[in-house]
């Protein structure tokens, strides 16, 4: 299996990384017992937007609520300080085998992906 990009709620912050498994984000700073569940994550340059749905199999998924407090509470990086943040409870996959280009599996992420946290409203740690 190849790295994939994902994200936790740890400690009641947003970790995101590109990791085999969702654990794999923890390191050695966190605990474990302290995840309250993940998913998928992806960036798109061309929106300006950052897609967040899915579910970890090692620890569950979020709710809304529960993601918006992650975010107010992470530091965040400069490439994404104007960037829009959407999230979604849809916990299924994004297949992509059938799909011709990566437009099409960027519209089905913004097809799942229905709620928005803009970035400007968060602080800004970096």
């Amino acid at each position: 299996m190849r790295a994939m990009r994902k994200f936790i709620v740890n400690n009641n912050e947003l970790i995101m990384g590109d990791v085999e498994f969702h654990e794999g984000l923890i390191g050695s700073s966190r605990k474990r017992e302290d995840t309250i569940g993940g998913g998928r994550w992806h960036w798109d340059e061309e929106n300006n937007a950052v897609y967040f749905w899915g579910v970890s199999t090692d620890f569950g998924g979020v709710t809304k609520e529960q993601f918006e407090e992650a975010v107010k509470n992470s530091m965040t990086s400069p490439f994404m300080d104007e960037s829009k943040f959407m999230f979604s409870d849809y916990k299924g996959e994004v297949r992509t085998e059938n799909m011709a280009t990566y437009s099409s599996l960027f519209e089905e992420i913004r097809r799942i992906c229905d709620g928005t946290i803009n970035q400007f409203d968060l602080p800004y740690l970096w």
